[in-house]
């Protein structure tokens, strides 16, 4: 809005002493009436009484205004007063602006009058210029979702979701870590009566831990915030801990046999723990974590990246076929890595500091060979989704591995090989006494039931050619 088209209206308040005091409250409403756009400006006594307020009100209907001015106290306390008043004389409440004249004026230069009277000039002047670009508000209901999110669990996080919780609201309190207590349970004492600083926050961590209302999500971080007032929608990624939180029951036997230590950060570094750890004896849940930076260095070294400790794991608790589907995941050739493979992740494997590497080769070899030698399981095609067709040229390992993983996501995949049998190298590089052949046709039929079309005895010779098809 233009200084023409507005018509504001000043009022500045004496406060009785409070900041006449200090301030000429005339001076500066009569300067009010020379700026543009100003229609209006007079000193009250006290803007806030009812005659205060009554004066207002009168002003904005006599005068038009467009916009109102207060030059008072702390809008903390005196802005809802002033929206309502305004509000009730037919103006929008939010066509006005508070200038706190008392808290920053009046009360900081009380030695210095006459600066502090031309800095409440200066004050007014941009609030003038402020409400002349104030547009019209509306407010409006919305429905709630009577659901509560607190992050972060310290003390102060604690408490507020006690108090939700209390109140009959569900509440969902997240927290980074894997415990809930924050900065306080990492304190000893406390002030003002030196108390123990976990036997303050124990009992109401415990209560966090088992009150109905409240959803506990430690180790777990807010990724994404979308939605308003009252319809807030939160992205929680939870972290793994690498551990059956359903099954522990944090008796702590993992601890004293984990053979990886790490530094204590909850020590502040002045200390080592294992990387299977429960922060605190009273951590809430009661449940270990297994922290892990990044991935382990055998799979780091794997030139397929394979998750070697997971497909170990299930190993050991008896889960072949789940072993060697997860091995898979990753390379179609279980069998023939089994024999040919350098085995990097050897090298690289931790427990080599202690007892020695595991033999990770010869692992998922005798898984790939304890399922050829038994009942072999029956494979289901990969369901075709894509409408793309993609070829392959060369039956190599690369090719066929890379036929593997486009089946899996969907596509159509069609391999040509110029040689009369696939394998490439495999099969014309490694002398048979080192890779068996069957062991080879063996994992490349499995490729091929998956839905991977190998054409052998084709040369490609023009890529245009094989466009057109």
């Amino acid at each position: 809005m233009s200084s023409e088209e507005s018509r504001i209206g000043i009022f500045v308040c004496s406060c009785g002493l409070n900041i006449a005091s200090t301030v000429n409250c005339a001076e500066v409403a009569e300067f009010g009436k020379t700026l543009p756009g100003v229609a209006h400006s007079v000193n009250l006594m006290f803007a806030c009484s009812d005659d205060g307020q009554a004066s207002i009100q009168e002003a904005i209907k006599e005068y038009d205004l467009t916009g109102v001015v207060v030059a008072s106290c702390t809008p903390r306390t005196h802005e809802p007063v002033f929206r309502k008043c305004v509000e009730d004389a037919g103006l929008n409440r939010y066509l006005y602006d508070q200038v706190n004249i008392r808290e920053h004026v009046s009360w900081v230069h009380m030695h210095e009058p006459e600066k502090a009277t031309q800095k409440a000039k200066q004050l007014i002047a941009m609030s003038v210029e402020r409400v002349k670009r104030l547009q019209p508000l509306h407010r409006k209901s919305v429905d709630v979702i009577p659901r509560v999110a607190v992050v972060g669990a310290g003390v102060a996080g604690i408490s507020a979701a006690l108090d939700l919780a209390n109140a009959g609201f569900e509440t969902h309190l997240i927290e980074r870590r894997p415990t809930v207590g924050g900065q306080m349970a990492l304190l000893d004492k406390v002030f003002p009566q030196n108390d123990c600083a976990i036997c303050i926050l124990g009992p109401i961590m415990a209560q966090v831990g088992q009150h109905p209302n409240i959803n506990l999500h430690t180790y777990s971080e807010v990724e994404s915030v979308d939605g308003y007032v009252g319809n807030f929608n939160l992205k929680i990624r939870k972290k793994t801990r690498y551990i059956d939180i359903d099954k522990c029951n944090g008796c702590g036997e993992c601890e004293p046999v984990c053979p990886v230590s790490v530094t204590n950060t909850y020590e502040f570094g002045l200390s080592k723990r294992k990387a299977v750890y429960r922060p605190i004896p009273q951590a809430v849940p009661n449940r270990f974590t297994i922290e892990k930076l990044g991935h382990a260095a055998c799979r780091i070294a794997c030139p397929a990246h394979v998750n070697v400790q997971g497909f170990v794991a299930l190993l050991r608790d008896g889960k072949y076929e789940k072993a060697l589907d997860l091995y898979r995941q990753f390379t179609p050739f279980p069998g023939v890595l089994g024999r040919v493979c350098t085995n990097p992740c050897e090298v690289q494997c931790e427990r080599s500091q202690y007892e020695g590497a595991l033999n990770i080769r010869n692992l998922h070899r005798f898984l790939a060979d304890q399922e050829m030698a038994g009942d072999k399981p029956k494979i289901e095609p990969y369901k075709i989704t894509k409408k793309e067709k993609i070829a392959v040229i060369g039956s190599g390992p690369s090719g066929i591995a890379c036929a593997h993983d486009l089946v899996k996501l969907g596509y159509s995949v069609t391999i040509f090989e110029k040689k009369r049998e696939p394998g490439g190298l495999l099969r014309y590089g490694i002398p048979e006494y080192r890779l068996p052949r069957d062991v080879l046709k063996y994992e490349i039929d499995r490729v091929k039931k998956l839905g991977v079309d190998i054409q052998t005895g084709v040369e490609v010779e023009s890529i245009n050619d094989l466009k057109k098809e």
